[in-house]
């Protein structure tokens, strides 16, 4: 898309809630975006990720890596480190409204809520950083990032407002927590 057909849909943006456990700001900012809802079988390709439960059609509007805050027409991307295990949510997320869960695999539960789509990929992560990539490939607008040890955010609140009085702009709000 390029620049202009952009602007209009820069309103429709919903909004962002960042991760602490998760350091690709750029990549999670793209994927928990979705401005236009994106389909299970474009996820599949792009992620290389396996379908083993679910309808076979379905369209998603926003990805989620907390349980707590999935939604209806969310994908749950579970995220594992050294001291969380996303997978162990995956039922939590889906029985609280997510569509759908992608996950280790092998790690699907035993029992799928009806309607609910459950993909299989060997690093989640690994998946969560390509469909961001993708995503942001359809799109032709500038990119702005801020890195550093302290002050990103005061930086980014301060950039964002500035350059929303001369162009549309697109930015993270403060995290609701």
């Amino acid at each position: 898309e390029t620049w202009s057909s952009w602007q209009g849909k820069a309103t429709r943006i919903i909004r962002f809630s960042a991760t602490k456990n998760y350091h690709s700001t750029t990549e999670l900012w793209l994927a928990r975006c979705f401005v236009e809802p994106v389909d299970l079988k474009s996820i599949v390709r792009v992620t290389g990720a396996r379908q083993v439960a679910g309808p076979a059609q379905m369209h998603f509007k926003s990805i989620s890596t907390d349980s707590r805050q999935s939604e209806s027409g969310a994908l749950f991307i579970a995220l594992s480190g050294e001291r969380f295990d996303g997978n162990k949510f995956a039922l939590d997320a889906l029985l609280g409204g997510a569509s759908g869960a992608l996950l280790a695999a092998g790690c699907c539960p035993a029992s799928v809520p009806e309607g609910k789509v459950v993909l299989e990929h060997k690093d989640p992560g690994r998946a969560l950083l390509g469909l961001a990539a993708w995503y942001r490939s359809k799109f032709t607008i500038p990119v702005i990032g801020i890195g550093g040890a302290a002050g990103k955010t005061t930086t980014k609140d301060i950039l964002g407002n500035v350059l929303s009085r001369f162009m549309p702009v697109v930015y993270s709000v403060k995290r609701p927590f």
